[in-house]
């Protein structure tokens, strides 16, 4: 059985940047696990090339417009924040009528 290798940051920021990454770099490159990788595979939110059976590689491009979409401006709340559950002045959060607080 082959040890498994460890992705160095060195292989992927060097002064070359790969244009295909296997499903660990490309994890490593989207600051991700490798399982968070293969359900988003999975769920066909990533292109993928499926070089063989076993081999598949995903294309640097389509890694940064996948990571793109969840940018979030200054100014704009996050789509995993709860607008009606605010921080007040005091730090505690404020109550809403009609919702719980």
């Amino acid at each position: 059985m082959k040890p498994k290798r460890s992705v160095r940051q060195a292989e992927i920021a060097g002064p070359f940047q790969p244009e295909f990454f296997e499903p660990a770099k490309a994890a490593f490159y989207c600051s991700r696990s490798r399982s968070w990788l293969d359900k988003q595979k999975q769920a066909g939110n990533i292109p993928f090339y499926r070089i063989s059976r076993r081999n598949i590689l995903f294309r640097r491009s389509d890694l940064d417009a996948f990571v793109e979409q969840f940018r979030v401006d200054p100014g704009e709340p996050t789509p995993f924040e709860n607008p009606s559950r605010r921080r007040g002045k005091n730090g505690k959060f404020s109550k809403q009528e009609g919702g719980r607080a």
